[in-house]
């Protein structure tokens, strides 16, 4: 009875030697043959042989078992390392299946994006939009701007230039007038090149700068600029008639845009545009592209320096920069139906232009034209601050005092409202009643501003809300733009609104290009006397230009670089 107690308590410490469970242990102590005892250790060698091994391995030796072959140990270590390596290689497809899936539901969260914003934008209708009464007053809430700025090598002209017109677009243009020339059976005409191409565009933009009243003036001796003696005024007037950026034999039948002919050309400006770091304040307006010729989605807006053209929405900043732009082309506009449907088109040309803003706290800019209540709920709620002028008929009739009774109080009156969803609106009384609406300010902080008194023949100085204050401060940057453009203009006097599109999108290039360079300028303190100015500029990039294509002839006993172009009398003389 002794032995069997014994020996039960030395079993019931190999036992827990080998980490078998409470049952498992209180059933082999109640049996007495040993053997049967290792086949209950045994039972589970397959799932727990690095836990049972060793424990068996002490249990053999201490009954004076042989210890196990060096020839097992050397294959179970292999058995081992196979097996961590397949479980590696497992792993790794794993990961690598896992980073497929990822990037495929990135995919089609990008293809769904416009879907999916849809059903997050809020959506009041009119009956359901809420005014508070008046007196409560607006609190403008906290937002903070990251103001950094990247720091840049100051370049050339040229280089800022293209930039937004690369070479590669300068080689599509050559490729294409020549296809053009030759499907039209252009007599006499020679392919032309990229650098022919950049120098033809080159002398349109001194064009510009100069301001002849005739084309042909530029070639005139009595006129005697040398930069024009570079190309023949012939071959000149044959670029101009052949020149494209596309070939027209390849526009497929489902392709409504009515911009086709000049899209490769307004991509590649625009791709720059979006590059571009982000001001603070931004505004959203329409300029045009002066026009008069025939075409379907001719346009005429009231009140414009260049009432006829078409028609360009554009996202500016407050110096001028064009951040963004979106061509109106009528029902064929490229802006998402889904939201044109649901928030009407003006709305909707913002949140399209906006869609480039991301980052928070951004202030925007834009008048009554584009104004609605739930364009502001909409950009409230994207974390971009708006103001605008408002039309009372899009934000459901606010209790606001009518313009009869404002127009009893004194010059400088203003009241505000605000709606349950954060809105207000605040009119004030100038020489007549502006009502603005915001998603961030109203009267806020307000400043004096002086007026002119027409009764009593002297100035006055009225107190002016601070939202009309912001509103003045930031929303010039869409006409800065167009006033840039129009001071040197490229001039071309022909009836293809081909032609007149894409010299006024290179206009807009040299433009912002020039803004940038001023950017970078002053970034880099060079001194504002040695800061080129818009002209200058100009001068600069068609001068570059125009000498990437002209072929330098070194006569002998000349110096090499004092080398000027030949004018036509004298390569007449030369060739006699």
């Amino acid at each position: 009875m002794a032995a069997s107690t014994t020996s039960k308590s030395e079993l019931r410490k190999k036992l827990s030697t080998a980490g078998l469970t409470v049952d498992e242990i209180l059933s082999a102590l109640e049996c007495s043959d040993i053997s049967e005892i290792e086949d209950l250790l045994s039972d589970d060698e397959n799932e727990n042989k690095e836990m049972f091994f060793p424990a068996s391995q002490a249990y053999r030796r201490r009954e004076g078992a042989a210890s196990p072959d060096p020839v097992d140990e050397d294959q179970a270590a292999e058995e081992e390392k196979a097996a961590e390596e397949e479980q590696a290689a497992e792993e790794e497809q794993a990961a690598d299946e896992e980073i497929n899936k990822t990037n495929h539901a990135m995919q089609e969260a990008n293809a769904t994006h416009s879907s999916l914003t849809h059903d997050r934008l809020p959506f009041i209708a009119k009956e359901n939009i809420n005014w508070k009464p008046r007196g409560v007053l607006f609190v403008t809430p906290p937002m903070n701007f990251d103001a950094s700025h990247t720091y840049e090598e100051l370049l050339t002209p040229l280089e800022y230039f293209l930039r937004y017109v690369t070479d590669e677009m300068f080689e599509t243009m050559a490729m294409c007038t020549n296809i053009y020339a030759h499907q039209s059976n252009c007599t006499n005409f020679q392919c032309c090149d990229a650098a022919e191409i950049k120098k033809f565009v080159g002398l349109h933009i001194m064009m510009g700068c100069l301001g002849l009243p005739r084309t042909r003036l530029y070639w005139d001796t009595a006129m005697d600029i040398p930069l024009f003696s570079t190309m023949i005024i012939n071959r000149f007037f044959k670029l101009r008639s052949n020149l494209h950026c596309v070939d027209n034999l390849e526009k497929e039948e489902s392709n409504t845009d009515r911009f086709w002919k000049i899209r490769p050309l307004v991509n590649t400006i625009r791709k720059r545009c979006l590059e571009l770091k982000l001001e603070h304040q931004l505004a959203i307006d329409e300029k045009m592209a002066p026009f008069k010729g025939k075409l379907n989605v001719l346009q005429y807006v009231r009140g414009k320096p260049n009432p006829w053209g078409v028609k360009i929405f554009v996202l500016s900043g407050r110096s001028g920069l064009c951040y963004d732009f979106l061509l109106y082309q009528g029902s064929t506009t490229e802006i998402d139906t889904v939201l044109s449907s649901k928030f009407g088109l003006a709305a909707s040309v913002v949140l399209h232009l906006t869609q480039r803003i991301d980052t928070l706290n951004h202030h925007l800019f834009f008048d009554n034209y584009f104004s609605s209540y739930n364009l502001l709920n909409c950009l409230k709620s994207r974390g971009i601050w708006a103001a605008c002028t408002a039309r009372v008929n899009r934000f459901a009739a606010p209790p606001l005092m009518c313009d009869s009774e404002m127009k009893k109080k004194e010059r400088g009156y203003s009241e505000e409202v605000l709606s349950e969803d954060g809105v207000v609106m605040t009119k004030w009384l100038d020489s007549k009643t502006v009502l603005m609406a915001s998603n961030f300010v109203g009267k806020g902080d307000m400043d004096k501003v002086r007026r002119w008194d027409k009764k009593n023949a002297t100035y006055v100085y009225i107190p002016r809300p601070e939202v009309i204050r912001l509103y003045n401060n930031s929303m010039g940057g869409v006409d800065k733009l167009d006033f840039l453009i129009s001071l040197y203009r490229i001039s071309t006097r022909c009836k293809k609104w081909t032609m007149k599109l894409i010299f006024h999108f290179i206009d807009l290039a040299i433009t912002n290009a020039w803004l940038e360079y001023v950017t970078s300028a002053k970034q880099n303190h060079v001194p504002a006397k040695e800061i080129m100015d818009l002209l200058h500029f100009r001068l600069r990039v068609s001068e570059a230009l125009v000498k990437c294509g002209t072929k330098k002839t070194v006569v002998k006993g000349e110096d090499p670089a004092a080398v000027r172009p030949l004018s036509k009398l004298q390569r007449s003389k030369r060739s006699a």
